[in-house]
């Protein structure tokens, strides 16, 4: 993967405005970043993740790691802001509003939880509608 980073790294040298390959780095930081977390590095895993922000600001899945990070930190307040910031990029990012749900769940909030839960159960339904509907198109023959 470090390969990766440095060939999209030297691509946006290149040419500051190659908009793939600032989300491609942004994917590749973000990954690092999870192996790097998952590795024991927890700070140097952030690290990465906000190095994916700073080259693509609306990358939803760095912000969604972040607010899994923090709450596995028990920052709970950090952790809502980035999952909020997650679904307010990917408005249908089914997994920010279930962990947003367990958070305000925990607190004590349970409509503010239940909202979440609603948001997830739906966006999750409509994921799966769409994935049965690509692979009948994939694999039936009409």
């Amino acid at each position: 993967m470090i390969y990766l980073e440095q060939s999209y790294q030297k691509a946006l040298q290149l040419d500051p405005t190659y908009k793939a390959a600032a989300e491609c780095l942004a994917i590749v930081l973000t990954d690092i970043g999870t192996n790097i977390k998952l590795a024991g590095n927890t700070q140097e895993g952030i690290q990465k993740y906000f190095e994916a922000l700073k080259i693509d600001p609306h990358y939803a899945p760095a912000y969604y790691n972040l607010g899994v990070v923090y709450s596995e930190m028990m920052q709970y307040d950090m952790a809502l802001t980035f999952y909020e910031k997650a679904a307010s990029e990917r408005p249908m990012y089914a997994e920010a509003y279930c962990n947003m749900g367990v958070i305000y769940k925990n607190r004590g909030d349970l409509e503010a939880a239940i909202t979440c839960y609603e948001r997830y159960t739906i966006y999750l339904e409509l994921a799966l509608l769409l994935t049965s509907q690509v692979l009948h198109e994939v694999f039936c023959f009409d």
